[in-house]
């Protein structure tokens, strides 16, 4: 796989070079690209890691210009819909932005039946130090706080409709 277009993305709406630190070819990580039918460009990723019985989307991002469109909501399905033969429960980490508090996924989430489960503070903050990434809420170092979201397999198999 070209990771360009997801480094590109994971530029804009996560901040510069988090996706070159995150990426590990040793994790068992799945990634799931979205492509615009029309323009056939990449718009957004979702970037998965698998460990024992759980999914956990680490990061999902989708280009601004295609936001509420219902990307986000496709790739979220066809992970979970790909993985739930072979894991127990699934995780989000989400990004609670530092300057609004605001969870820009959590509505989507909730919807599809998610639950929050735990808050980190200052999730990123060693990480953007040893790395160098800018966080595109409040710079470097990164203060903002990971929200994580859980559900069982079953429950997003009754929950999706899929």
């Amino acid at each position: 796989m070209d990771y360009a277009d997801v480094f590109r993305i994971g530029d804009e709406q996560l901040g510069e070079n988090y996706m070159q630190g995150l990426l590990n070819p040793m994790d068992d990580n799945q990634i799931w690209l979205a492509i615009d039918q029309q323009s056939e460009q990449v718009v957004g990723f979702a970037y998965v890691i698998v460990k024992k019985k759980q999914a956990t989307i680490k990061s999902i991002a989708i280009r601004s210009s295609f936001q509420n469109k219902g990307f986000g909501t496709k790739l979220i399905n066809t992970a979970l819909s790909e993985l739930q033969a072979t894991v127990e429960t699934f995780e989000v980490v989400t990004w609670e932005r530092s300057d609004s508090q605001k969870i820009p996924i959590e509505k989507l989430l909730l919807n599809l039946g998610f639950k929050r489960s735990k808050t980190e503070v200052n999730y990123w903050f060693e990480d953007s130090l040893g790395s160098g990434y800018d966080c595109p809420s409040c710079g470097n170092p990164c203060r903002c706080n990971a929200v994580f979201f859980s559900s069982p397999s079953s429950c997003f198999a009754m929950n999706s409709g899929l």
